[in-house]
């Protein structure tokens, strides 16, 4: 019963991964830090806040999947999220401009948000039986064999 609400879940999430629904309900919600940046480039990059560092609270997955999409969190899964730190982080200063570097750091912070779902939402892994191996038949063959001998020992009646 509960893989078959888990498996509703899970799609519903793969669908909401490939479409890439959470970008506009994190977006609002990411907090921007500016810092001067230490990689060289001279004045321009010294002396100026270039460097954007962006922070997104994790407890607002939570509340983000539930408002939006009707998707409670199980037990296990809240406590994989709280496991994690209070913040996602993601540091951008490649580029010389301020609003390059925002979006980098967005971006990459947006794909950091999705890992942390694929670690709260696990594919459920399906057993499949193993063809045996090429040293298994041949023990199981010698094995045949071998009862086979047993047999013939036998007295007969």
């Amino acid at each position: 019963m509960l893989e078959i609400e888990y498996q509703e879940l899970f799609n519903k999430f793969k669908k909401i991964k490939e479409k890439r629904l959470l970008d506009r309900y994190i977006k609002p919600l990411i907090i921007y830090e500016v810092i001067t940046s230490s990689k060289p480039g001279g004045q321009y990059a010294q002396h100026r806040h270039t460097k954007v560092k962006a922070k997104f609270e994790t407890k607002n997955i939570e509340k983000i999947l539930k408002n939006y999409f009707d998707i409670d969190l199980h037990t296990n899964q809240k406590l994989t999220l709280n496991s994690f730190e209070k913040y996602i982080i993601s540091i951008s200063e490649d580029e010389r401009t301020q609003f390059e570097n925002k979006k980098i750091a967005t971006e990459r912070l947006i794909n950091k948000v999705y890992d942390l779902l694929d670690k709260i939402f696990p594919k459920i892994k399906g057993f499949q039986m193993q063809e045996p191996f090429e040293a298994e038949e041949k023990r199981i063959k010698e094995k045949k064999i071998r009862s086979n001998i047993k047999k013939l020992r036998k007295r007969i009646k």
